[in-house]
């Protein structure tokens, strides 16, 4: 997965992804990859937009949750709906993220205004 400034999930991560390095098998945390390719994305760009699509949020939020454990914040939440083309509505969850803000834990946020 190249760095982009743009990532959204449509699909659930597999919690377990299986991978042979030097020949030998290994397993690791599925989300690991994405959690990389955030890191990675951010390097290259200022900023970066997650998005998770209906299944997806979960994984979203675990993947920004798992960020801010070290050390990358979030800087702006919102949520949407969008047509998924067959007159349906899909729920989608948007974190922007940038580079060099740190995480700022829930309880120690200042009150909006």
């Amino acid at each position: 997965m190249e760095p982009t400034a743009f990532i959204c999930l449509t699909d659930v991560i597999h919690p377990v992804r299986h991978l042979v390095k030097d020949g030998v098998s290994v397993m690791e945390q599925g989300s690991d990859a994405y959690l990389d390719w955030i890191k990675r994305s951010l390097k290259e760009h200022e900023e970066i937009t997650l998005i998770g699509m209906e299944a997806a949020i979960p994984d979203i939020i675990s993947l920004v949750l798992r960020a801010g454990n070290q050390g990358i914040g979030y800087q702006e939440i919102r949520t949407f709906t969008t047509q998924d083309g067959l007159g349906g509505n899909k729920s989608c969850l948007q974190f922007r993220m940038r580079r060099g803000h740190g995480y700022i834990a829930l309880e120690k946020r200042p009150p909006r205004s």
